[in-house]
């Protein structure tokens, strides 16, 4: 037990390891022993989980990500303007992250082996009109995506279908699309089972470029706070908000971002224009009281 002790201790005192981060080191070690047929170690050692629940005190909450704004996104498209073929594919991505409220993980290639590395691919992605699936997304009014099994918010393990309508706007994840489909068009023929968002080298995009890019949009428009909030969940955070905003519809929200729990409500971000009469309201109100 002392030995466990010191472990906590060292872990989440000098090494400064938050409490998720050293819980999860000792239950590991728990598993390691079960799995091999030990004994349990953690029984008859109350002092371990006094010291971790001591330590989840101890430590200050997350810092809440910041949601990615209409104002951000106009920005960013600015700098991926700049950019030239590679500013298509990596505006293609934030829009259709923003709008389909993705992962980052979702629709990018993670550069390590894991069986959950499932990215968008072109034969994922498909333009719809009012007729059903169509050529190009020239001719498209919808963009619809596929994503496959295995994703950490598929709570049944059978993929899942998402379908978005054009904006007829400079923010459109349609015509961002059509954008990378003409700049790109073997990514839905010949190479339609590759990851879709790669460069014009065909190397992969990267989340660390795509934050990058985030943070200097940020602060191009004078926001320094925002750039150390914003990460890449900001894009999920703040399309969350802009449909919650959107609809006032939270169920709606949550079935459309794949939410199995309430936890979304951590994401959404209130608006002053929601607020607006809000306080007449309930100054005039004349509804009797029960006491």
């Amino acid at each position: 037990e002392d030995r466990l002790l010191g472990f906590v201790v060292h872990l989440g005192v000098v090494m400064g390891r938050a409490y998720s981060t050293v819980a999860g080191k000792v239950f590991a070690i728990r598993s390691v022993h079960l799995s091999r047929g030990y004994p349990d170690p953690l029984l008859g050692m109350p002092r371990v989980f006094y010291a971790l629940t001591g330590l989840k005190r101890r430590g200050r909450g997350p810092n809440r990500k910041w949601p990615i704004t209409v104002r951000l996104l106009t920005t960013f498209k600015t700098l991926c303007d700049a950019r030239g073929l590679d500013g298509i594919a990596y505006w293609a991505l934030a829009t259709t992250l923003w709008f389909f409220l993705l992962r980052v993980g979702e629709a990018l290639e993670n550069p390590r082996p894991s069986a959950s590395n499932r990215p968008l691919r072109g034969q994922d992605v498909s333009p719809l009109n009012q007729h059903g699936r169509c050529r190009t997304f020239l001719d498209a009014t919808y963009m619809a995506i596929s994503l496959r099994q295995g994703s950490k918010t598929d709570k049944f393990n059978a993929g899942c279908y998402r379908v978005q309508s054009s904006t007829y706007n400079e923010i459109c994840h349609v015509q961002a699309m059509a954008a990378l489909q003409a700049a790109f068009p073997e990514r839905w023929t010949h190479e339609a089972s590759l990851p879709l968002f790669r460069d014009s080298r065909c190397i992969p995009l990267t989340r660390a470029t795509l934050m990058l890019m985030v943070k200097e949009a940020a602060r191009l428009n004078g926001d320094g706070e925002a750039a150390g909030r914003l990460a890449t969940h900001s894009f999920r955070i703040g399309g969350a908000t802009a449909l919650y905003h959107t609809t006032h519809n939270l169920h709606y929200v949550q079935r459309f971002g794949r939410w199995s729990t309430d936890c979304f409500h951590g994401y959404l971000w209130e608006s002053v224009e929601k607020q607006k009469g809000v306080a007449q309201k309930m100054v005039t109100a004349t509804d009797q009281v029960i006491t």
